[in-house]
């Protein structure tokens, strides 16, 4: 019976340290992925973007559109954004942006300590035109992490609000941009599976 335990609780650690390690990005079986949006954003210095998708404007009880406060207890603040005239408690009251690296480090390493894969960075077919002129930032720190933390990624397109006569020629083009200048497939922890690369639409 002792032998047994000792069994299983060897299987369950070395599951758990296999998941951890390093991820076989040359398939997708057996992985768990998640969509990652990256589309949170706060005013950092010398920008210019607002509280996107956290409120409308300003945050306040009347233009938040979140259902729920993130916990952000394992941020370091210097890479957060105070909320003006918002506090959790007596402290002050924190937000993020995925534009941050330092904020994407963290939800990688997450992903990581949990033996979870990595994501579907996900592109709104509407958005690609500013992503690529702002030089595809959140993009860019997914494929940064990924490699510090043996994460896998790939890309995925969202093409709720394209027109109907223009979307499949502005997803091929941004698909050329991505692998032509960014280079994503070429990219070590880019998702491949049977020889391919992965791409969700």
């Amino acid at each position: 019976m002792t032998m047994i335990r000792v069994l299983l609780l060897t299987v369950v650690v070395c599951g758990l340290a296999c998941a951890a390690g390093r991820v076989d990005p040359s398939t997708l079986d057996q992985k768990v992925l998640f969509g990652y949006q990256g589309w949170f954003d706060c005013p950092r210095k010398g920008a210019a973007r607002g509280y996107s998708h956290w409120a409308r404007g300003v945050p306040s009880a009347e233009t938040l559109v979140i259902a729920m406060y993130p916990d952000l207890s394992e941020f370091d603040p210097a890479d957060l954004c105070a909320v003006p005239g918002m506090t959790i408690g007596t402290k002050p009251a924190y937000l993020f942006s995925a534009r941050n690296a330092n904020v994407v480090r963290r939800h990688f390493q997450w992903m990581k300590d949990y033996g979870l894969d990595g994501v579907f960075v996900q592109r709104f077919i509407g958005g690609t035109a500013r992503n690529q002129a702002e030089g595809d930032i959140v993009l860019r720190n997914v494929m940064a992490v990924a490699a510090e933390t043996g994460r896998g990624f790939a890309i995925e397109y969202d093409i709720s609000g394209g027109k109907e006569a223009t979307f499949a020629r502005q997803l091929q083009d941004d698909w050329r941009y991505l692998v032509d200048t960014v280079k994503v497939t070429a990219h070590p922890n880019y998702l491949h599976h049977q020889g391919k690369p992965v791409l969700s639409v």
